[in-house]
């Protein structure tokens, strides 16, 4: 029954419903609980959020924005589930949907669809890094709003595509006083920026880059590929720059993502801790509680 209420809500993206309705993101509420989900979803402005809070609310929370692959936040619970198992880290966990502008007939949300035949190559090439860092910090200020003394200290987190999110908030300096660290997982297309002359190619602006950075990265994967693990590295170095990045061998793309055919539950079971430490290492020191 959740699955055809999801599909139902889903389906009216395509419809120019208003996605930040009250009606509209209660019934994705309803759909995710019945897939059992711990999260509900609100909105920023007109961006849906699937929102997974920690059991106690500390007086300066410790917030995770997640950043999603490129098959969107519907398509599978993947995304929906990590969120939940930050929150049971005590983390406040957000994971916008950096598509909401783009749904429509054409470009289906892909629920309860195949992955082959969703339109991934239009969601990617419809990317502009100012919208981009606009959602950003809009999940940023609903962090603010929602922490009991609006002092919200923020990471990303982000996978494949989602992980060039993570490099991109990193490395954005209108981002800079507020996100305290990023993790990257597989972030492919490093060095690039959409549009093509927008200068906010993440790789070419490690100058800018702002706060540690924990990367994993997938042995047999070619974007990123080894020589642009090696690059990031080198350079930020050269630049004094704190990253911390570790390889899996043998593991291709996507190897941390439940829902992708490259996953690897070893691989990933590895990745888990030290996530977990890097976001307490960079989001410390917040132990008041209501």
């Amino acid at each position: 029954m959740s699955r055809l209420l999801l599909s139902c809500v889903l389906c009216g993206l395509a419809q120019s419903v208003d996605v930040s309705s009250d009606s509209f993101l209660d019934d994705l509420t309803r759909a995710s609980r019945g897939a059992g989900l711990k999260g509900f979803f609100a909105a920023q402005e007109k961006m849906p959020i699937y929102v997974s809070r920690p059991n106690k609310i500390r007086a300066r929370q410790e917030f995770v924005i997640v950043a999603q692959h490129a098959v969107g936040i519907y398509n599978d619970v993947f995304l929906r589930e990590f969120c939940d198992d930050l929150a049971k880290e005590g983390y406040f966990c957000l994971l916008p949907d950096f598509f909401w502008r783009v749904w429509s007939e054409d470009i289906p949300t892909g629920f309860d669809m195949d992955i082959s035949k969703m339109n991934i190559g239009a969601q990617l090439k419809s990317q502009k890094d100012a919208e981009l860092l606009k959602d950003l910090q809009g999940a940023v200020e609903y962090a603010k709003v929602a922490s009991p003394k609006r002092s919200a200290r923020v990471a990303v987190v982000g996978f494949c595509m989602g992980g060039r999110i993570s490099w991109l908030a990193a490395t954005a300096k209108a981002l800079s006083e507020d996100v305290k660290g990023v993790v990257a997982y597989h972030g492919g297309n490093i060095f690039k920026a959409y549009p093509e002359n927008a200068g906010t190619a993440p790789g070419d602006n490690l100058k800018d880059l702002s706060c540690p950075v924990l990367g994993h990265f997938a042995g047999l994967d070619q974007n990123p590929s080894p020589a642009d693990q090696e690059r990031l590295y080198q350079e930020g170095k050269a630049l004094g720059k704190q990253m911390e990045f570790y390889t899996y061998d043998g593991v291709k793309h996507g190897f941390s993502c439940k829902d992708s055919s490259a996953y690897d539950h070893e691989a990933a079971a590895e990745a888990w801790p030290r996530t977990t430490a890097f976001l307490k290492q960079v989001l410390a020191d917040q132990k008041d509680e209501l």
